[in-house]
């Protein structure tokens, strides 16, 4: 049985409301006729499927309206050009275009968090439109949701006058939202309820439309998004009639009625694809149906001609450059040749694919989730492959773990096309390990090493339940006795074989993981006497050439009282974290202190620029998600996504960069690579945990104590563990183990 890759790559266009706007017929006045006689051509430009042709045309009829001061006419062309930018790949500039036509300038919207501080709006408003503009006011929330603005959609939603259209956009929010939520689960391996509510309230927004006399093709779109959603048996199905709806609608319709149908009416999707079939009119289109056919007809057990339909899709979208559809298609063959060769051939495709899809295509917080699994799953594959011919598998991880952070940045919208990764450096032989966990899809492990010592092996899949135990074990709101955590992390250990790969002689072991082992602390585990901590130097990341580590300048900014002007009101004062700073800044001189109100965003630029300290310490509520979105930072005046001053900090020159109070959610370890590979920072200290104040105050402190004695960072940082294990009160791994050293190169 093949697995079902995402389809992502499917156009927004059913989700968008039935909004082209046919503007008849030319109204008196030069500048008027020549719109109208432009937007005629636009429209032929679009049937044809020439959307760039479309676009530049109702972009130079969307000017000629502004001038003539036709409201609907504006409007309207403003609607058709973000629907011809948007199946030309570019929804941002349709983002940013609605916004401007509808309200002069930035409001927040379609920006990022830094854009927004210098275009000093925020999308938290209530707009006044005029009646005109309701329909471009709902076209922009189906883009904003389109590009993954989630909350902005709904904050614009909400600012709209109550109607059919703006009713069927929530409901598509909603959806949205529950794909990407549980795809994001599935991926880091953390169950959430949420996607299922999600799911129902758009049900039952769904419900009320049909229930209700609202036009035709807001009819028909809600009865084939509720066809999709469980208990949809009140739809008529019968009373469905896509032929009401423009042609580039009848397209995406048939598709996704051909989707109900693929699992619950044979019969029913032979003729739908067959109509799909007939309305596609570029290789996009024919592509798109005959991955939908290529999976009717594995269903159905005909592999032969499976593999038939997938290689004609496979050709359609080479042909015509989308990769997005092309990666699918090869990955699907993959799975279907029976010999070896013939697979790892379609999966070198299917990669080969996805680089031109990573550095082609616009990447959205709505879609990176299901990027970044199929990443994960076609190398997977890949390396499986590999691994079973004897071949090496490790160069093949690198690419990947290299590929999610270009991803994740490029989704973040950081400058992640400029950064290149080196080579990894060799350890020393003679006082290093280098340990790669890989999980395969034949229900292996791969465990492979280098350094002190050189070899691989495979360990069973059954040590990921053992190890989301320790996890849980070290729950900071509900930790285990120590006795009783020490037991399962001794079998973890075990289970890794490490007592095979470490002794005496070796002082630093470094960690390359995948998703699975990123919430592990490797730190916590347990050999019968010691922690691992104790007598290692722990690094995650690939080994890095070294560099001087005699940091002699510093710049501490932190936050200990949130500001009472800002909605911070569920944060908690860090009071530990006046005292921290202080006294790490008698570690090193010279340091600069920004506390509280000072540690502003242009505070923290001027200093950070005109100092180029060689170590930046933060010590502020901050978290790190495998959604760059939910990624934050809290600084006395905003809340800033940490990606938008890695440009500032790459810049200044900082190698070493301290986050004492940060939490990394699950899954979010990719943000944390992410920001020391934008900001060009080789050595990151970090916890992946809520952690202690106390016990995070007193870390530190002796970690710079360590420091300014001459210890490298890891050793500080080994010292400073170990220092807490021979504490009476914090010698608990909840309270040192969090902190881990990530290193990229």
């Amino acid at each position: 049985m093949t697995g079902k890759f995402h389809n992502w790559s499917k156009l927004f266009i059913l989700m968008a409301l039935s909004l082209l706007v046919v503007i008849i017929p030319p109204s008196p006045g030069t500048a008027t006729a020549q719109a109208d006689h432009l937007t005629t051509e636009g429209f032929m430009a679009f049937n044809a499927a020439n959307y760039p042709r479309a676009a530049e045309l109702w972009q130079r009829a969307h000017h000629l309206y502004q001038e003539s001061g036709t409201a609907a006419e504006y409007y309207g062309s403003a609607i058709n050009l973000s629907f011809a930018l948007e199946r030309s790949g570019f929804p941002y500039r349709a983002c940013h275009g609605l916004e401007e036509a509808l309200f002069g300038r930035p409001r927040g919207y379609c920006s990022t968090q830094a854009q927004r501080a210098q275009e000093a709006v925020t999308p938290h408003w209530t707009p006044d439109p005029p009646d005109e503009s309701l329909d471009a006011l709902t076209r922009l929330g189906d883009i904003l949701t389109q590009i993954g603005h989630y909350s902005e959609a709904e904050t614009l939603l909400n600012s709209a006058p109550h109607s059919p259209h703006t009713q069927l956009a929530f409901a598509n929010l909603l959806l949205a939202q529950a794909k990407t939520v549980a795809t994001r689960s599935q991926l880091i391996r953390e169950p959430s309820a949420l996607p299922q509510q999600l799911r129902q309230d758009a049900a039952y927004i769904l419900d009320e439309l049909l229930a209700t006399d609202t036009p035709p093709a807001i009819q028909t779109l809600a009865a084939i998004k509720r066809l999709n959603l469980p208990a949809h048996e009140t739809v008529e199905v019968e009373a469905i009639d896509i032929h009401g709806l423009p042609r580039f609608q009848q397209f995406s319709a048939t598709l996704e009625l051909a989707e109900v149908w693929l699992h619950t009416d044979p019969n029913q999707f032979r003729i739908i694809i067959q109509q799909a079939l007939n309305l596609a009119q570029t290789n996009r289109e024919q592509a798109e149906v005959y991955n939908l056919l290529g999976m009717w007809t594995l269903q159905q057990g005909n592999i032969d001609r499976a593999i038939e339909v997938y290689q004609t899709s496979y050709t359609q979208a080479q042909a015509s450059n989308h990769s997005d559809l092309a990666y699918q298609a090869a990955a699907q063959l993959a799975q279907l040749y029976p010999d070896r060769p013939t697979q790892q051939r379609w999966l070198e495709a299917a990669i080969d694919q996805l680089e031109r899809v990573k550095s082609t295509f616009t990447i959205t917080a709505r879609n990176l989730p299901e990027i970044e699994t199929d990443i994960q799953t076609i190398f997977r594959q890949y390396m499986t492959l590999l691994a079973q011919d004897g071949k090496p598998i490790v160069p093949s991880f690198r690419t990947m773990k290299r590929w999610a952070i270009d991803t994740y940045l490029k989704c973040s919208q950081a400058e992640s096309s400029l950064i290149e990764l080196n080579h990894p450096a060799t350890v020393d032989p003679t006082d290093a390990v280098m340990i790669t966990i890989i999980p395969l899809n034949d229900g292996r492990i791969a465990v492979v090493t280098d350094g002190a010592v050189k070899t691989h092996y495979f360990v069973p899949m059954d040590i990921l339940s053992q190890i989301d135990q320790l996890k849980a074990m070290l729950n900071p709101y509900g930790p285990a006795p120590e006795a009783e955590l020490q037991q399962v992390a001794k079998t973890v250990y075990d289970q890794l074989k490490l007592d095979s790969l470490l002794n005496p002689s070796i002082h630093h072991l470094y960690l390359n993981v995948d998703r699975e082992f990123e919430g592990l602390s490797f730190a916590a585990l347990y050999d019968g006497q010691h922690y691992l901590i104790e007598t290692y130097e722990i690094h995650y990341g690939e080994a890095i050439q070294s560099t001087n580590e005699s940091p002699d300048s510093l710049l501490a900014a932190g936050i200990s009282e949130p500001n009472t002007e800002l909605d911070t009101t569920f944060l908690t004062p860090i009071p530990a974290v006046s005292a921290e700073l202080r006294a790490i800044s008698q570690s090193l001189k010279p340091s600069k202190i920004l506390l509280n109100d000072a540690f502003t965003l242009n505070r923290f630029t001027n200093e950070l620029n005109a100092r180029s300290p060689a170590i930046l310490h933060m010590a502020t509520h901050s978290k790190f998600s495998s959604d760059p979105r939910a990624t934050a930072l809290l600084m006395w005046d905003q809340e800033i996504n940490p990606f938008e001053i890695g440009t500032l900090i790459r810049n200044a020159g900082p190698r070493i960069a301290i986050l004492s109070s940060c939490e990394t959610a699950q899954g979010g370890r990719l943000g944390l690579s992410g920001l020391a590979v934008q900001a060009n920072i080789n050595h990151l200290v970090a916890t992946h945990e809520l952690v202690d104040s106390e016990a995070a105050f007193l870390l530190m402190t002796r970690f710079y104590d360590a420091l300014a004695q001459g210890q490298s960072i890891s050793q500080s940082l080994q010292h400073a563990q170990a220092d807490l294990i021979r504490t009476q009160f914090f010698h608990h791994p909840i309270y040192w183990s969090p902190f881990i050293l990530i290193e990229e190169n």
